[in-house]
């Protein structure tokens, strides 16, 4: 009887923390956690070619992709869980700026939003794409491909 009513209180403070969530207008796993990482590169060339880049950098990785859309310029994908972390959530976001160039922003995120320590999983995710991309990136938040 008594695990009976323990579960229907945990239970109802579940729900209630959920509810207050949705009425915020976002949910716990949508926020940012403290291990997210970002970083960004202005790339020259055709947007075809940057896109693809961006997609193989993501499968050299080993990746899974959850959405991929080349009209918005968009690709999302997850790596699996290792020692170092329970698995990021990579986000690509690829912008035109005119000229043949393009602004790539990478952003790396726990999948568990309650993530607070990684051993560097995300910085590497992040360093590992921008170099893939452009071999000249040193740490420096903006790089330039000739």
């Amino acid at each position: 009887m008594l695990g009976c009513a323990v579960s229907f209180w945990a239970c109802a403070a579940a729900f209630g923390v959920y509810a207050f969530w949705t009425l915020r207008g976002s949910t716990p796993w949508d926020n940012p956690s403290h291990v997210r990482q970002a970083g960004g590169i202005v790339v020259d060339g055709d947007y075809a070619v940057v896109f693809a880049r961006c997609e193989r950098s993501l499968v050299r990785l080993g990746c899974r992709f959850t959405y991929l859309n080349a009209g918005a310029g968009l690709l999302k994908a997850t790596t699996a869980r290792s020692w170092r972390s329970q698995g990021e959530k990579i986000t690509i976001k690829v912008g035109d700026l005119g000229a043949h160039q393009h602004n790539m922003h990478v952003e790396s995120d726990g999948l568990l939003p309650t993530a607070v320590l990684d051993f560097g999983a995300n910085a590497s995710n992040v360093r590992h794409i921008v170099n893939w991309i452009d071999d000249t990136y040193e740490c420096c938040p903006q790089a330039r491909l000739v």
